[in-house]
């Protein structure tokens, strides 16, 4: 499967949202409450609004977030897509050749393309090898063969599978928004760094 690697840019938005993902949940999870602040080698020990510091950092979340969205949106789901079909290709390619071989050996099978076998109906062909007519000539049997719809739905699952543990596709492209989601449940409520607080403090 050649896929392009990933971009420049969508490295750097990547990195970003996965440091600020681990700087929101570690916070939360650490329960650290911030008290003084170092800049620029000056140390400010009395803050006058702390929450400003978690306000900014969800304010940061919120832009990495919709960085890496935009990302996403233009290179991510774009490759996701052509991994699952060249996947889903060698997978439905695999269990008709599976197939071929038991059920009729020696003979050809004529797929090449998932588009060529949606385009006939889920059917293909399987040409028998060439045997004497007794004429003097070489004749062939073409079978017609339905590529049923719970074969494709496993080679669908299959397919998924081998994409999320073969290739680095999805952890690439779907960790990032997997673990965004899951730091914005963990730091839904509870704590000062949570949003819950950080919106009320910025209403209030």
């Amino acid at each position: 499967m050649d896929i392009e690697p990933m971009s420049d840019g969508m490295i750097r938005q990547r990195r970003n949202l996965l440091l600020i993902c681990c700087i929101l949940g570690f916070t939360k999870y650490a329960e650290i409450k911030i008290e003084k602040l170092t800049l620029l080698g000056m140390q400010f020990s009395d803050l006058g609004n702390p929450q400003s510091l978690y306000t900014g950092i969800w304010v940061l979340f919120l832009y990495f977030s919709i960085r890496f969205y935009q990302y996403f949106m233009q290179e991510g789901l774009k490759k996701i897509r052509l991994g699952h079909h060249h996947s889903l290709e060698e997978s439905i390619g695999s269990s008709i050749r599976k197939y071929a071989a038991k059920n009729h050996p020696g003979c050809t099978v004529n797929f090449s393309q998932v588009e060529q076998l949606k385009n006939n109906d889920w059917q293909y062909s399987i040409t028998t090898p060439y045997n004497s007519d007794g004429m003097e000539g070489n004749s062939a049997k073409i079978k017609s063969v339905l590529f049923s719809k719970v074969n494709l739905w496993r080679c669908h699952y299959t397919a998924l599978w081998k994409l999320t543990v073969n290739s680095n596709i999805i952890t690439d492209y779907l960790l990032p928004v997997a673990l965004a989601i899951a730091v914005v449940y963990f730091c839904f409520s509870g704590g000062e760094v949570s949003l819950i607080n950080t919106l009320t403090n910025i209403k209030n």
